[in-house]
């Protein structure tokens, strides 16, 4: 005690009351990455073993205790009682540290190999999409299942490591048919997995596959109002799908639903996690019109994740928001940074399908051809049936195909796609397809089945897509002006200024060449609060007569640096047609040099219009 009052009186350590304990710890945590420093592995190992035992010695009596003793028995070499270092792989899961959990549970189950010891330790290695540990561990783990409800317990948690990780839609199906025989057993017992838990653990799988009816129609059989995990695990999913469906305040309320449910009543051992419900929330603000609401919620569920996969979904949610907010270069530095953590993994499953398709659209939406090419290799390249979010990448694809001057390719990918999505019912996805056509200068292909989908999705964002759609068919500048205005409001940068330079257009082709003027310039504007200045729209029409669509696809080709023979090949046109045409585009624009095209197809309208 008189060593610790002399460093206490240097500043070195400072105690603090807590109950009848006195916590003695260092004044500052850089003192502690000093002494780890310096210390090497076997004095570290020592001192950690010394901590362990005195902590033992005191009787470990609060549940941080359990965790905290764990730990520095496991680091430092001190065999404690199994039934301690069970107990701590319990409370470390339900505290969402999957890593933590792992380590401690992995030496629960080298001293006890019970089917108790390795059931949370199965959960770690799911959160951490370990493939080959999960899949030897799950063998080992059936083979210890002896009740009905451990045998459940087990299947269900084989299905979520076939799905999840290992993609096997079928084996997760085979495991769920196998646990429902059992759920009336006589005998059935307490376990970890109630049977109304197992009842709903499809959904989950259900929505991520986009088989959206069918996820629905097991939470309405199998869902409760009672709070507990088959709550959470119902709400979670339906969110899930609302999102897809275009009710983005539906799945926020769904949402909040669960977060209030952990609140209100304790964590119990369900996958879902108060940040992964956070960063769902993120996503739906992002697609409600709050993408600056979506960016915060997403910043703190990245700030206090706990283990990469928290951190691979995190980046998800912030990357959405900052693309949507006219940031697609942060976007795709955040997903590449989470993606790196990912591959060291051997089942590349979930989180990296999902950041995949991201990372096409934000690197093809800030122009850089060469990393959309390789991300959406991959991703075909990725078979995971979770493909809830590959509307993204069907964009991004579309959008890449554009910048390699395949403009007719790209156009005829969105219209593919919209069909697809049409089928299905994933209106958020089919609606993320039409307003890149709206952009790109197509809203009367897209307008009419845009405003029937209006009285079935929410949100603001929604809202003034499809009135960008419907009044950009109708050429209505007045109206598309207010759509730019209340975009901008909202943080979309990019949308806003498309809509402007679309109402720019408009106004022009109404004689209202003063209006026109300025619409563009409000264009430029906006553009220039974006990362990269040019958007889908990318076809500036500053001159006296608004282009034709032949006459941009001309520019935007002439804009990348191709040939009048190239453009010509890729527009299945002569060299003769192609000059013809870039020469009414020189005209209208009253421009003379391929140099200043580029300038104003990269956003440079004031340039032009002053």
């Amino acid at each position: 005690m008189t060593a610790l009052a002399r460093l206490e009186r240097a500043g070195l350590v400072r105690a603090e009351p807590d109950g009848n304990r006195l916590v003695v710890g260092l004044a500052h945590p850089l003192y502690g990455s000093v002494m780890r420093a310096g210390a090497g592995p076997l004095e570290r190992r020592a001192v950690l073993g010394t901590l362990a035992q005195a902590l033992r010695d005191t009787g470990a009596r609060r549940r941080a205790d359990v965790i905290k003793l764990a730990r520095l028995a496991v680091d430092g070499g001190v065999a404690i009682e199994p039934e301690l270092l069970v107990k701590a792989t319990t409370e470390a899961f339900l505290a969402g540290d999957a890593a933590l959990c792992e380590r401690i549970g992995r030496r629960a189950f080298e001293r006890v190999s019970t089917w108790e010891s390795g059931w949370h330790l199965g959960r770690a290695l799911l959160r951490l999409a370990d493939a080959e540990a999960a899949r030897t561990h799950m063998q080992a783990l059936r083979a210890l299942a002896a009740t009905p409800a451990e045998i459940v317990a087990t299947e269900m948690l084989d299905a979520e490591v076939a799905f999840w990780i290992e993609g096997d839609v079928e084996a997760a199906a085979a495991c769920h048919a196998r646990g429902a025989t059992l759920l009336d057993a006589p005998d059935f017992g307490v376990g970890p997995v109630p049977p109304e838990d197992f009842r709903l653990s499809s959904a989950p799988l259900l929505a991520a596959q986009a088989r959206l009816a069918e996820a629905h129609a097991v939470i309405d059989r199998h869902g409760t109002t009672e709070l507990g995990v088959a709550f959470i695990r119902a709400t979670h999913s339906r969110a899930h799908c609302h999102v897809q469906e275009a009710r983005p305040l539906d799945a926020i309320a769904q949402a909040e639903l669960a977060i209030d449910a952990f609140e209100r009543s304790g964590p119990w051992g369900t996958p879902v996690t108060r940040r992964s419900l956070i960063m769902q929330i993120a996503t739906a603000r992002t697609w409600a019109g709050d993408p600056r609401a979506g960016l915060a919620e997403a910043d703190e569920a990245r700030n206090t994740a706990t283990d990469d996969l928290q951190l691979a979904a995190a980046a998800l949610a912030q990357a959405m928001a900052l693309a949507s907010l006219g940031r697609p270069r942060s976007a795709a530095a955040t997903l590449e940074n989470a993606a790196s953590r990912w591959r060291t993994y051997a089942g590349g499953g979930l989180p990296v399908r999902w950041l995949l398709a991201l990372s096409t659209w934000t690197h093809a939406a800030s122009g850089d051809a060469v990393m959309a090419r390789r991300r959406i290799d991959e991703f075909d390249a990725s078979p995971h049936p979770a493909v809830s979010f590959d509307a993204y990448a069907e964009v991004g694809r579309a959008q890449l195909l554009i910048l390699e001057g395949h403009l007719e390719a790209g156009r005829a990918h969105l219209r593919e796609r919209v069909s697809g999505y049409r089928e299905t019912g994933r209106w958020s996805s089919e609606l993320l397809c039409e307003y890149e056509l709206v952009r790109l200068g197509y809203a009367d292909e897209v307008a009419a089945r845009m405003a029937e989908l209006a009285p079935v999705t929410q949100g603001a964002m929604f809202a003034a897509w499809v009135d960008h759609a419907v009044h950009a068919a109708a050429g209505d500048a007045v109206v598309l002006a207010d759509v730019a205005e209340r975009l901008a409001a909202m943080g979309y940068a990019a949308f806003a200024a498309d809509a402007a330079l679309h109402a720019s257009e408009a106004a022009r082709r109404g004689g209202r060449q003063r209006d026109a003027t300025r619409l563009a310039s409000r264009a430029a504007e906006l553009h220039a609060q974006c990362e990269t200045p040019g958007s889908p729209a990318g076809l500036v029409d500053a001159g006296p007569i608004p282009l034709t669509r032949r006459e941009r696809d001309v520019a935007l080709l002439a804009a990348q640096g191709l040939a009048s023979k190239e453009i010509g090949e890729r527009l299945f046109i002569s060299f003769r047609t192609a000059d013809n045409h870039l020469a009414r585009v020189y005209d209208k624009l009253g421009i003379r040099t391929r140099a200043e095209l580029t300038r104003a197809f990269d956003g440079g309208v004031a340039d032009l219009v002053a």
